[in-house]
């Protein structure tokens, strides 16, 4: 079975965040692969019109070529540009709040945007339940959170 291909999103503040799931599902025998690892890049000059046109596609090709996307929210503009762009793909997409107060609805109560509660979003409560579901998704392995 070919490695499937994700992409992850979130704001610059959440890099840390989007590194740790990343290099979770690419510890898995190569099963997972990240196109588009903008988080281990150097910032882009936001006074640069070319570079921010070249980012900008790079992380367009990064979600278009995904079997699935993982948002970590809350996120800034071009996370949700991002999701937008997954969802009208209609790739598959799982998706977290970075901190979790209180219990999480699907999706959490706070979180505004109407997009947010389309069906193709699959909400968890962590970085750990994310995992279990595209697991379960893509290779039928349950796997239980404690």
């Amino acid at each position: 079975m070919a490695a499937k291909v994700f992409y992850v999103g979130t704001s610059l503040g959440l890099k840390d965040h989007a590194e740790t799931i990343s290099n979770t599902l690419e510890g898995i025998s190569g099963q997972f692969a990240n196109y588009a690892p903008w988080f281990t890049m150097p910032p882009v000059d936001q006074h640069n019109p070319e570079a921010l046109k070249e980012r900008a596609i790079y992380d367009m090709n990064g979600i278009m070529n995904a079997d699935f996307c993982v948002f970590i929210f809350p996120g800034g503009f071009g996370t949700h540009v991002e999701l937008g762009m997954a969802l009208a793909q209609g790739i598959p997409i799982f998706a977290y709040p970075a901190e979790l107060v209180g219990s999480l609805t699907s999706p959490p109560t706070d979180y505004k945007c109407v997009f947010h509660h389309h069906p193709n979003i699959n909400w968890c409560l962590s970085s750990l339940e994310c995992f279990g579901k595209i697991m379960d998704r893509y290779y039928g392995t349950k796997y239980v959170v404690r």
